[in-house]
């Protein structure tokens, strides 16, 4: 992402210089390069839609191309075992994974929501549940082996 701006304003200069002089190709480049690095620094604009059925994202989830912007993801929210908050990782030579709400699956975890700190993914995910009460919350510890529910919310027992 940060090397679109020098990338861009490197190849402006260079086929602008076979028609103008060296000095005014390299001004339009750089001006050219500044404002790819703007683009791409601000332009992170993500949607989630939360249905009965999925989670619906639409932008740039870190995980692709930078700059791979109008993908389309979908989650079932049948194939959802809980939703939690993650720290940016990776970059460089692996995946770049972005900060955000991420939907834990039965094999790995997606991101549904990039971008976010730890409060405004609490926010959320606050929301989330008391929009959709039957939210799965399966999140397993190493201590659920050890501990004892009392189901005192279901009325059957």
């Amino acid at each position: 992402m940060l090397l679109a701006g020098p990338l861009t304003a490197v190849l402006i200069a260079y086929f602008v210089h076979s028609f103008l002089p060296l000095g005014v190709a390299i001004l339009v480049g750089i001006c050219a390069g500044l404002l790819a690095l703007l683009l791409s620094i601000t332009n992170k604009t993500e949607k989630l839609r939360v249905n009965n059925f999925e989670f619906k994202t639409e932008g740039d989830l870190g995980e692709y191309p930078v700059g791979h912007r109008g993908f389309t993801q979908y989650v079932s929210r049948a194939d959802i075992r809980w939703l939690e908050y993650q720290d940016e990782r990776g970059g460089g030579d692996v995946p770049y994974y972005p900060s955000g709400l991420y939907a834990e699956l039965l094999h790995g975890s997606r991101c549904v929501l990039p971008y976010l700190d730890a409060q405004q993914t609490a926010s959320l995910i606050q929301a989330i549940y008391k929009r959709f009460p039957d939210m799965p919350w399966d999140k397993k510890t190493p201590f659920d082996k050890q501990l004892t529910t009392l189901d005192l919310a279901d009325p059957h027992h």
